[in-house]
């Protein structure tokens, strides 16, 4: 998508509710549909955010995950 399409995470504080911290997700941008399914933590080797699309293909959708770049660090 043009822009790296429009999928964001938010932090939560657990305490209050608030949202803490906003991002845009902008891995990916080569995919044609991009519809977020999901979000985990790897640990190892270094935490990363990981994010997984649904991704629609002729013949059904598959699922792609992609591990976020960490912080400060360009993809």
């Amino acid at each position: 998508p043009s822009g790296g399409g429009d999928t964001y995470v938010s932090a939560l504080d657990v305490r209050t509710g608030e949202v803490v911290g906003r991002r845009k997700v902008t891995v990916a941008p080569e995919l044609e549909y991009r519809e977020p399914e999901g979000i985990a933590v790897r640990a190892a080797p270094e935490p990363r955010l990981c994010v997984g699309f649904s991704v629609k293909t002729p013949e059904h959708r598959r699922l792609a995950v992609y591990a976020c770049p960490a912080p400060g660090v360009t993809a």
